[in-house]
């Protein structure tokens, strides 16, 4: 590529999928590492939301939202399971600890 479609290339990115494959063409190109780190904010085109899903892909619709968790973001977390109880994990290693036990002795 020359300079101009490398110009271009950068210009063009809207989403948060185009800027990696962006970057790992670039990186191939350079092998500088640091074109693989270099990067900086993508937004929905759009509404201009970091957290709207087309600034993730520009295939995913864009919801004019900047609320966090959006099916399609990147800005989506995971919502964990409460932590056990200490008898809950005891219970748990007792049976983990029986299972390798009778791995140990062929299932006698």
């Amino acid at each position: 590529m020359n300079e101009k479609e490398l110009r271009e290339a950068w210009l063009t990115v809207d989403c948060q999928f185009c800027d990696n494959k962006r970057k790992d063409w670039l990186y191939g190109l350079t092998g500088d590492f640091a074109d693989k780190l270099s990067s900086r904010m993508i937004v929905c085109p759009s509404c201009g939301n970091k957290r709207c899903p087309k600034a993730t892909h520009h295939d995913n619709p864009c919801t004019n939202s900047n609320e966090p968790n959006q099916e399609g973001s990147s800005y989506q977390y995971k919502v964990y399971d409460p932590p056990r109880t200490a008898e809950e994990l005891r219970a748990e290693i007792d049976i983990w600890l029986e299972e390798e036990e009778e791995d140990e002795h062929g299932g006698e």
